[in-house]
Protein backbone atom coordinates (compact mmCIF):
# COMPACT_ATOMS: atom_id res chain seq x y z
CA UNK A 1 0.00 0.00 0.00
CA UNK A 2 1.37 3.47 -0.88
CA UNK A 3 2.01 6.17 1.71
CA UNK A 4 -0.78 8.39 0.34
CA UNK A 5 -3.41 5.66 0.42
CA UNK A 6 -2.16 4.53 3.84
CA UNK A 7 -2.48 8.11 5.13
CA UNK A 8 -5.95 8.44 3.52
CA UNK A 9 -7.02 5.20 5.11
CA UNK A 10 -5.74 6.32 8.52
CA UNK A 11 -7.51 9.70 8.26
CA UNK A 12 -10.73 7.98 7.13
CA UNK A 13 -10.54 5.67 10.14
CA UNK A 14 -9.88 8.62 12.46
CA UNK A 15 -12.75 10.55 10.91
CA UNK A 16 -15.20 7.68 11.25
CA UNK A 17 -14.21 6.99 14.83
CA UNK A 18 -13.55 10.48 16.25
CA UNK A 19 -15.49 13.12 14.26
CA UNK A 20 -18.65 13.07 16.38
CA UNK A 21 -17.12 12.64 19.87
CA UNK A 22 -14.41 15.23 19.18
CA UNK A 23 -16.96 17.70 17.80
CA UNK A 24 -19.17 17.27 20.88
CA UNK A 25 -16.19 17.69 23.23
CA UNK A 26 -14.97 20.84 21.44
CA UNK A 27 -18.52 22.26 21.32
CA UNK A 28 -18.57 22.38 25.14
CA UNK A 29 -15.67 24.86 25.08
CA UNK A 30 -16.33 26.49 21.72
CA UNK A 31 -19.89 27.48 22.54
CA UNK A 32 -21.54 26.51 19.26
CA UNK A 33 -21.68 23.39 17.17
CA UNK A 34 -20.82 25.38 14.05
CA UNK A 35 -17.56 26.62 15.56
CA UNK A 36 -16.79 23.14 16.93
CA UNK A 37 -17.33 21.60 13.50
CA UNK A 38 -15.06 24.21 11.92
CA UNK A 39 -12.33 23.49 14.46
CA UNK A 40 -12.59 19.71 14.01
CA UNK A 41 -12.58 20.11 10.23
CA UNK A 42 -9.45 22.26 10.42
CA UNK A 43 -7.89 19.66 12.73
CA UNK A 44 -8.49 16.93 10.17
CA UNK A 45 -7.04 19.11 7.43
CA UNK A 46 -3.90 19.68 9.48
CA UNK A 47 -3.48 16.05 10.42
CA UNK A 48 -4.00 14.92 6.82
CA UNK A 49 -1.39 17.36 5.56
CA UNK A 50 1.16 16.21 8.16
CA UNK A 51 3.71 14.11 6.31
CA UNK A 52 4.57 12.12 9.46
CA UNK A 53 1.04 10.95 10.17
CA UNK A 54 1.75 7.28 9.48
CA UNK A 55 4.76 7.41 11.86
CA UNK A 56 2.74 8.76 14.82
CA UNK A 57 2.27 6.45 17.76
CA UNK A 58 -1.05 8.09 18.78
CA UNK A 59 -2.72 9.86 15.81
CA UNK A 60 -6.01 10.16 17.75
CA UNK A 61 -4.20 11.96 20.57
CA UNK A 62 -2.52 14.22 18.03
CA UNK A 63 -5.94 14.97 16.51
CA UNK A 64 -7.41 15.88 19.93
CA UNK A 65 -4.39 18.04 20.78
CA UNK A 66 -4.61 19.80 17.39
CA UNK A 67 -8.29 20.57 17.91
CA UNK A 68 -7.63 21.88 21.42
CA UNK A 69 -4.77 24.08 20.17
CA UNK A 70 -6.93 25.48 17.36
CA UNK A 71 -9.62 26.32 19.92
CA UNK A 72 -7.04 28.06 22.15
CA UNK A 73 -5.63 29.98 19.18
CA UNK A 74 -9.12 31.17 18.23
CA UNK A 75 -9.83 32.33 21.79
CA UNK A 76 -6.53 34.23 21.89
CA UNK A 77 -7.31 35.83 18.53
CA UNK A 78 -10.77 36.86 19.76
CA UNK A 79 -9.22 38.47 22.86
CA UNK A 80 -6.82 40.46 20.69
CA UNK A 81 -9.66 41.56 18.42
CA UNK A 82 -11.74 42.64 21.39
CA UNK A 83 -8.81 44.51 22.93
CA UNK A 84 -8.07 46.51 19.82
CA UNK A 85 -11.55 46.85 18.40
CA UNK A 86 -12.83 50.36 18.99
CA UNK A 87 -15.62 50.46 21.50
CA UNK A 88 -18.41 52.31 19.77
CA UNK A 89 -21.81 52.36 21.32
CA UNK A 90 -24.87 54.06 19.97
CA UNK A 91 -24.56 56.65 22.71
CA UNK A 92 -20.91 57.37 21.87
CA UNK A 93 -21.76 57.72 18.20
CA UNK A 94 -24.64 60.06 18.99
CA UNK A 95 -22.27 62.35 20.88
CA UNK A 96 -20.22 62.80 17.70
CA UNK A 97 -23.19 63.95 15.64
CA UNK A 98 -24.21 67.57 15.79
CA UNK A 99 -27.68 67.91 17.24
CA UNK A 100 -30.03 69.66 14.85
CA UNK A 101 -32.04 72.14 16.84
CA UNK A 102 -34.59 74.64 15.56
CA UNK A 103 -32.02 77.37 16.26
CA UNK A 104 -29.43 75.56 14.13
CA UNK A 105 -31.94 75.23 11.29
CA UNK A 106 -32.74 78.94 11.40
CA UNK A 107 -29.04 79.81 11.57
CA UNK A 108 -28.26 77.56 8.57
CA UNK A 109 -31.07 79.10 6.56
CA UNK A 110 -29.72 82.56 7.34
CA UNK A 111 -26.20 81.50 6.25
CA UNK A 112 -27.54 80.06 2.99
CA UNK A 113 -29.57 83.21 2.37
CA UNK A 114 -26.50 85.40 2.99
CA UNK A 115 -24.42 83.24 0.62
CA UNK A 116 -27.15 83.45 -2.02
CA UNK A 117 -27.24 87.25 -1.66
CA UNK A 118 -23.44 87.41 -1.93
CA UNK A 119 -23.47 85.36 -5.15
CA UNK A 120 -26.30 87.46 -6.58
CA UNK A 121 -24.27 90.62 -5.84
CA UNK A 122 -21.47 89.46 -8.18
CA UNK A 123 -21.25 91.02 -11.64
CA UNK A 124 -23.11 88.77 -14.15
CA UNK A 125 -20.07 87.31 -15.94
CA UNK A 126 -18.18 86.71 -12.68
CA UNK A 127 -21.30 85.11 -11.17
CA UNK A 128 -21.66 82.80 -14.19
CA UNK A 129 -18.00 81.73 -13.96
CA UNK A 130 -18.27 81.20 -10.19
CA UNK A 131 -21.41 79.07 -10.51
CA UNK A 132 -19.90 76.95 -13.30
CA UNK A 133 -16.75 76.42 -11.23
CA UNK A 134 -18.05 75.95 -7.69
CA UNK A 135 -21.56 74.65 -8.15
CA UNK A 136 -21.34 72.70 -11.42
CA UNK A 137 -17.70 71.64 -10.79
CA UNK A 138 -16.53 72.48 -14.31
CA UNK A 139 -12.81 72.81 -14.94
CA UNK A 140 -11.32 76.19 -15.81
CA UNK A 141 -10.61 74.81 -19.28
CA UNK A 142 -14.26 73.80 -19.80
CA UNK A 143 -15.51 77.18 -18.53
CA UNK A 144 -13.13 79.06 -20.82
CA UNK A 145 -14.29 76.95 -23.77
CA UNK A 146 -17.98 77.52 -22.98
CA UNK A 147 -17.87 81.31 -22.57
CA UNK A 148 -14.91 82.15 -24.79
CA UNK A 149 -12.39 83.58 -22.31
CA UNK A 150 -8.90 82.41 -21.35
CA UNK A 151 -8.29 80.00 -18.47
CA UNK A 152 -6.33 82.73 -16.70
CA UNK A 153 -9.34 85.04 -16.88
CA UNK A 154 -11.55 82.26 -15.51
CA UNK A 155 -9.13 81.81 -12.61
CA UNK A 156 -9.16 85.56 -11.88
CA UNK A 157 -12.98 85.63 -11.98
CA UNK A 158 -13.19 82.75 -9.51
CA UNK A 159 -10.59 84.29 -7.20
CA UNK A 160 -12.28 87.70 -7.29
CA UNK A 161 -15.65 86.04 -6.69
CA UNK A 162 -14.31 84.35 -3.57
CA UNK A 163 -12.87 87.64 -2.30
CA UNK A 164 -16.09 89.52 -2.97
CA UNK A 165 -18.28 86.81 -1.42
CA UNK A 166 -16.02 86.72 1.63
CA UNK A 167 -16.28 90.48 2.01
CA UNK A 168 -20.05 90.37 1.59
CA UNK A 169 -20.43 87.62 4.18
CA UNK A 170 -18.04 89.38 6.56
CA UNK A 171 -20.02 92.60 6.26
CA UNK A 172 -23.37 90.82 6.69
CA UNK A 173 -22.17 89.04 9.85
CA UNK A 174 -20.73 92.19 11.36
CA UNK A 175 -17.12 91.14 10.93
CA UNK A 176 -14.73 89.15 8.81
CA UNK A 177 -15.84 85.58 8.16
CA UNK A 178 -13.36 82.88 9.10
CA UNK A 179 -13.34 81.25 5.66
CA UNK A 180 -13.03 84.34 3.50
CA UNK A 181 -9.82 84.79 1.50
CA UNK A 182 -7.37 87.57 2.34
CA UNK A 183 -6.78 90.39 -0.10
Amino acid sequence: MSKVSNRSSLVTDLYTKYWRPLTLAIAKSAGTMDEAEDIVQESFQRIFSNSRLSEMSDPAGYLRMTARNILIDRRRHQKVEQKYQPEVSILDYGAQVEVITPERIVSSREEISALHDAIEALPPKRRAVFIMSRIHNLSYREISRRIGISEGTVEKHVWRSLVQIGQHLGASSGGRSAGSPKE
